[in-house]
């Protein structure tokens, strides 16, 4: 687990500078003119670089090393948010958000990798938990710099979060060993067996994310329409809301997955982030808002690091490959939710755009209970 500890900050460094968007973004587009529509495109390009390149990152990773791509991964990451803060015109944001993804593809599959490398199958759900608490960390961080700062200047936080990326490069650079082996076996299996063994999972993630992005892409519409916050509101929620899932990825993972094992907490999450999702759809002040995102925050903190257990348990055989499908599965739920819920929130408003996740993440779990084999 020691091993582990050591990829938990370019894990939380990645993730915090994904989620200083979240509360920025809104009121950036806004301000030059750009529809809410526009938004949602351009947090789903970005994800959509991902879902292409993450599986040949993953290759790349196995073949060339985990630290490589890291590094890889977070200097494009950097890359990225510079042009993008200095985007004038849509086309100008749209062309970071296309090289910055492509390039920032290689980032968390290798680490996910990594955390598979340095850990045995029955201690996988911990380390992916270490990981995902990490991440959580950033999400905590990553909305309340993002917030603060944008307050001052809605430019700042992309140049601070580049800023870190860099810095997390350095990071993996100097600090950071190569695994002495990668954690695989009979890696001939073709491509098109791995795939058959992940399908059902890899549709769930694909589900879940969809309906999570539902929510993260819109909420600073909802606040700011509804009960008139700013981006230093929306980060506070947001940051709020990682700490809860901070709590439960670092500390109460282990011993619920030890009781109930990987597949029954996946399920148990997926409940709870279904029933956040409702709550949040009937909120109509910011403490209702509060208390409902903590349950979303905890049905993610327990299906997140379960569902990367299982990928890895499932494609034991190349966990390079198997990360990186992991990660386009997300992805690809970061390409359709932003721009289908914004759409629907243009349409509909904040109400039925929530409900509309509740329904997904519902779904979700008929796909878990149906498809997805426990391991």
């Amino acid at each position: 687990m020691k091993q582990v500890l050591l990829v938990a900050p370019p894990a939380m460094l990645f993730m915090l500078g994904l989620s200083v968007l979240f509360p920025v973004l809104p009121f950036f587009v806004r301000d030059l003119g750009l529809s809410e529509t526009q938004a949602g495109v351009l947090f789903a390009v970005y994800a959509a670089m991902s879902v292409a390149f993450s599986p040949l990152w993953g290759r790349f990773s196995e073949r060339r090393g985990r630290k490589s791509a890291m590094i890889i991964g977070l200097l494009g990451f950097a890359l990225g948010f510079l042009l993008f803060a200095f985007g004038e015109s849509f086309v100008e944001l749209l062309a970071a958000r296309v090289l910055g993804g492509a390039l920032a593809a290689a980032t968390m599959p290798a680490i996910f990798a990594f955390a598979a490398d340095v850990s045995s199958g029955e201690t996988r759900s911990a380390a992916m938990g270490i990981v995902g608490a990490a991440i959580g960390l950033g999400v905590v961080v990553g909305p309340i710099i993002g917030g603060l700062l944008g307050e001052i200047d809605l430019r700042a936080p992309f140049l601070c979060t580049a800023a870190f990326a860099i810095a997390a490069a350095a990071y993996v650079a100097l600090v950071i060993e190569e695994p002495a082996a990668h954690a695989t076996r009979n890696g001939n299996s073709s491509f098109r067996m791995l795939l058959s063994r992940l399908s059902g999972i890899l549709v769930f993630i694909f589900v879940i994310s969809t309906a999570r992005v539902g929510f993260e892409s819109t909420i600073a519409f909802a606040l700011a329409d509804l009960v008139g916050a700013g981006p230093r509101q929306v980060g506070l929620l947001l940051g709020g809301m990682g700490v809860v899932g901070v709590l439960v990825q670092g500390a109460l993972i282990r011993p619920i997955v030890r009781l109930l094992g990987d597949y029954r907490t996946l399920l148990a999450g997926t409940a709870l982030l279904s029933l956040g999702l409702v709550a949040v759809s009937r909120a109509t002040d910011i403490a209702w808002f509060g208390v409902a995102g903590a349950v979303l925050a905890i049905g993610y903190g327990l299906s997140t690091p379960t569902f990367t257990a299982l990928v890895s348990k499932l494609g034991a055989t190349s966990q390079g490959r198997s990360q990186g499908l992991g990660m386009s599965a997300q992805s690809l739920g970061r390409v359709v939710g932003p721009v289908l819920f914004t759409a629907i929130y243009q349409i509909w408003g904040g109400g039925a755009t929530f409900a509309a996740a509740a329904l997904l993440a519902a779904c979700g779990l008929g796909v878990a209970a149906i498809w997805v084999r426990p391991t």
